[in-house]
């Protein structure tokens, strides 16, 4: 089977089709499920013709994953077979398998990319992959983290997630003798080393590369580890909460792996080093994270951030990349941040214990001010409630009603302002689900629903006492003087949507988040103005969904010109005047 360039072998598309994944998908996204023996080819890492056949042949290979990389890093070293480093690799990594694999020549003499890493990467099923947070970083944004490097020959590069070895192999290092990195995967260790000893095929150094887990203790009392500092750390580290009091940490509470290896790189930085971390957009905002922010803005100088469009596949989250130096500290910080190809120059004065790590222009803070400005009231003192949790859709879900089965909307099934048609139905059996929300709140008589993976704000008016999936959450807003309907308003209106983006990187929408948007003071005539014209939307009046924007941004005070430059930020560069 093959999608575009790519194969797929046999077994693994007899995976897929046990795990009923569909077919338009298999390259493309990756569930978020710990327990997913789901086999995922990465495509967007290497685009390389000549992996076809040995793609398949990897895939369908049933010796172990150790035995199959061990063969195909002797192959990749078989050109310099006579070289004092292949040696001691083999002498080091032995093992009695011999697997002949048909590797195309061109590959075979492709020192420059890491396509033995790639062909790994396909062999970690999914669930281990969620488990470890080991999501391997797209070449091009590697190369990115990267282009500020020049590594002088009496400096030196640490990795201390290296995996299979990419950051490394692209750091531009004269000898291997300038390379460190560190990686408690085994396999990833070889082929790391296997990697470096093709690219460096006359260096007399043997790779720099260990097995360990770089944020256990015991690492910093290794020989190898011990009173080193470095010119440079950059890396990718695994993201997720570590299992609690695994890595005690007196700066960082929230457990958070990237954020306890940042802490810990940093303290391997020699004064006026420069560290790189590719790191979950959640961290520059969400409160549980403040330690790491704190850390950052006070401890650091923060050189840039840049935003990356893109996500890790099944990964609902945005993710940056930040720079920073060991310097003297400073009491303001001053940075750029690279966000949609345009650099944006940003002074951040220190103050108080909530402190964020802005990422806003001077004009858009401008703008969140004067929203905020005019809050009057927030969400906080409303009903939150979560949907139905079945434990079992394949089986207690249906596409067609049956006898007893009422609908069950999904996040996919809400639109602004109005439900779509259900896509699955339940029986409502309270036992027989895994978790439910109190029946008062799916049955109240008038309630919001929202997506809760979506881009922007999406929620939607439900007076029939329906049910909802996890993929869409619940709200019943009380907000002072504001009907249900003028609530919803504000909630979709293109303001909110720009201001909730420009606070919030995420892709998931937050109850926390959401529960600080700063809604206005209306009066009663204003009031019954807003519902009135959501009264026509629901009713089927779409178009005057731009009558309620309109209305909206003159309750803050917008000119038109701040108007245009919201619209443009949210649509692009369209012509507005239409």
């Amino acid at each position: 089977m093959s999608n575009g360039s790519m194969l797929i072998s046999a077994a693994t598309q007899r995976n897929w089709e046990k795990l009923n994944t569909e077919s338009s998908e298999k390259l493309k996204r990756r569930a978020n499920k710990s327990r997913s023996d789901k086999l995922i080819l990465p495509e967007n890492y290497i685009n390389k013709d000549g992996l076809e056949s040995l793609i398949s042949q990897v895939a369908e290979c049933s010796f172990s994953d150790k035995d199959i990389f061990y063969c195909l890093c002797l192959q990749k070293l078989s050109l310099i077979q006579n070289n004092p480093n292949v040696r001691r690799f083999i002498s080091e990594y032995k093992r009695s398998a011999n697997i002949d694999f048909r590797i195309p020549e061109d590959v075979l003499r492709d020192t420059n990319r890491d396509w033995l890493g790639f062909l790994y990467q396909m062999r970690i099923p999914e669930g281990q992959r969620n488990l470890q947070g080991q999501y391997y970083t797209n070449y091009r944004i590697i190369k990115e983290m990267l282009s500020g490097i020049a590594i002088l020959p009496d400096q030196t590069f640490l990795d201390p997630c290296c995996g299979t070895g990419a950051f490394l192999m692209n750091a531009g290092a004269t000898s291997l003798s300038q390379l460190y990195g560190v990686d408690n995967d085994e396999i990833a260790i070889m082929i790391a080393k296997a990697n470096l000893i093709a690219l460096y095929p006359n260096d007399q150094v043997y790779p720099q590369l260990y097995c360990e887990d770089y944020l256990e203790d015991t690492v910093f009392s290794s020989s190898h580890l011990v009173g080193k500092y470095y010119d440079y750390i950059c890396t990718n580290p695994p993201w997720g909460i570590s299992k609690t009091g695994q890595y005690p940490s007196d700066i960082i509470h929230s457990g958070e792996r990237s954020s306890l290896f940042f802490v810990k790189a940093f303290g391997q930085l020699k004064h006026g080093g420069r560290l790189s971390f590719l790191m979950p957009s959640s961290l520059l905002k969400i409160k549980v994270h403040q330690d790491l922010r704190s850390f950052i803005m006070t401890k650091t100088k923060i050189e840039g951030i840049s935003l990356f469009n893109e996500r890790f596949n099944g990964v609902f989250t945005d993710f940056f990349s930040i720079t920073a130096s060991c310097q003297d500290t400073v009491v303001e910080q001053k940075y750029f941040v690279k966000k949609n190809e345009q650099v944006i120059r940003i002074d951040k004065h220190i103050i108080g214990e909530e402190t964020e790590i802005e990422l806003n222009a001077s004009d858009e803070q401008e703008i969140l001010a004067q929203i905020e400005a005019r809050g009057n009231d927030n969400l906080s003192n409303s009903i939150w409630a979560l949907g139905v949790v079945t434990g079992d859709n394949k089986n207690k879900l249906k596409k067609e009603q049956e006898k007893g089965y009422e609908a069950i909307y999904t996040g996919k099934d809400i639109g602004k302002y109005c439900l779509k048609s259900p896509s699955n139905y339940i029986l409502y059996d309270r036992a027989q689900l895994q978790q439910c929300a109190k029946d008062e709140y799916y049955r109240c008589p008038e309630k919001l629903v929202y997506k809760f993976i979506s881009k922007s704000l999406c929620f939607a008016y439900d007076n029939s006492l329906s049910l909802f999936l996890n993929s869409a959450n619940i709200l019943i807003p009380c907000i002072q003087g504001m009907s249900i309907k003028t609530v919803l308003a504000f909630l979709n209106s293109e303001l909110f949507s720009y201001y909730y983006s420009k606070k919030f990187s995420d892709i998931k929408i937050l109850k926390g988040n959401l529960m600080t948007l700063p809604f206005p003071k209306v009066s009663y005539q204003q009031d019954a103005d807003i519902s009135g014209l959501v009264n026509r939307v629901l009713e089927g009046e779409s178009h005057l969904s731009d009558t309620i924007n309109d209305y909206i941004y003159s309750l803050y005070g917008f000119s038109p010109s701040i108007v245009k430059k919201i619209k443009t930020d949210i649509y692009g560069n369209i012509d507005l005047s239409t």
